[in-house]
């Protein structure tokens, strides 16, 4: 019995950890989908397409790490825009993300995508010439 209970115990905790995970990372793309984007009338985080991430780890909660993160999205336009999202605390057991929007240049996107060829097809539709991945050239 003693051991049922702890298995079902286990169950719930497992359960509630990548419930909470989800959670926070559909609340993390809600709060991106209302962000606003300078210069640009009325575009949204929605209107964007995000062609590349970069998360970093910062802390570690009950329900995995915390990361700060680097979006490089594509607007209209096109447009490029640099995203950085910065997790701040908002209450018990709660994170909530301060962004920070930042407008790129199109030099200065391919700069920031160059080692990233996927990223780089996604941004400009073309792939990436003079640029081999392995580091040879």
């Amino acid at each position: 019995m003693n051991a049922l209970l702890i298995v079902a115990f286990l169950g719930l905790v497992a359960w509630l950890v990548i419930r909470e995970s989800r959670l926070h990372k559909a609340r993390m793309q809600a709060s991106f989908d209302d962000l606003r984007f300078p210069g640009a009338g009325d575009l949204r985080g929605r209107d964007m397409a995000v062609v590349k991430k970069v998360t970093e780890t910062v802390a570690e909660t009950w329900v995995g790490g915390i990361e700060t993160g680097w979006w490089y999205c594509v607007g209209p336009g096109p447009s490029y825009y640099l995203v950085i999202v910065q997790p701040a605390s908002a209450g018990w057991m709660r994170i909530r993300a301060h962004w920070l929007v930042r407008p790129l240049s199109e030099q200065r996107m391919r700069n920031a995508l160059l080692g990233d060829p996927g990223a780089l097809a996604a941004a400009f539709g073309e792939p990436a010439t003079g640029f081999d991945a392995s580091g040879d050239r």
